[in-house]
């Protein structure tokens, strides 16, 4: 069974979960922005996530500027 999931950032990902007889350990990591979307911690049921939507960029495009900017 496949459930979305959305990050913080607007990317849907399809998720689905697969059993193994080995527990594994890992992180789902949002290939948009690199947030993380979950993880895992030796598990037998291991979570696949597979990008479906990406963000709108014009949303990305709002964000207040120079506020990341170094200097002193």
């Amino acid at each position: 069974m496949a459930t979305i999931v959305q990050c913080n950032c607007g990317a849907e990902y399809r998720r689905t979960e697969e059993e193994f007889l080995i527990p594994h350990t890992g992180d789902a990591i949002c290939t948009v922005c690199g947030a993380a979307l979950e993880s895992w911690s030796e598990s037998t049921h291991v979570p696949s996530y597979e990008l479906i939507e990406r963000p709108d960029r014009s949303l990305n495009d709002q964000r207040p500027r120079g506020r990341d900017r170094g200097g002193g």
